[in-house]
């Protein structure tokens, strides 16, 4: 189950690439949202689009000495979220942050509002629903 989580998670990597590059539709859709809020002024984006792939429910069964997961779920969360949890070490969130003034901060936390709102559904969506997942 391991391995199978590992290969899933570097699978989402290249995933989440595609889905919030701008010639995508949901990238097109993202970067918009996002240029068309964030101050035109703003010279940096502190923002990390580090997204964790955590499992949500399954069911286990035995069967000839081997336990096997079925009806197995995925969750996707951004870092952040997963630190904010108690999941995770906060310093591993906090180097998004650093360096940044409070303008940057808050088109940061602008961004990540708008890629949970617009780009992390699709991804669930489709982590569980995809058949390169199972």
């Amino acid at each position: 189950a391991g391995r199978t989580l590992l290969e899933a998670d570097l699978l989402m990597k290249v995933h989440v690439a595609s889905l919030v590059h701008p010639d995508s539709a949901p990238g097109a859709a993202f970067w918009s949202a996002l240029y068309s809020r964030v101050s035109p002024a703003a010279k940096k984006l502190c923002l990390s689009f580090r997204t964790w792939l955590v499992p949500q429910h399954g069911a286990v069964m035995e069967a000839g000495g081997r336990a096997l997961l079925l009806n197995a779920s995925l969750g996707v969360m951004l870092e952040a979220e997963y630190v904010q949890q108690g999941r995770g070490h906060k310093a591993a969130a906090s180097h998004v942050f650093a360096g940044c003034d409070d303008d940057a901060v808050r088109d940061g936390l602008l961004a990540t509002r708008i890629y949970q709102q617009a780009l992390l559904p699709v991804l669930a969506r489709e982590i569980n629903t995809h058949p390169q997942y199972e």
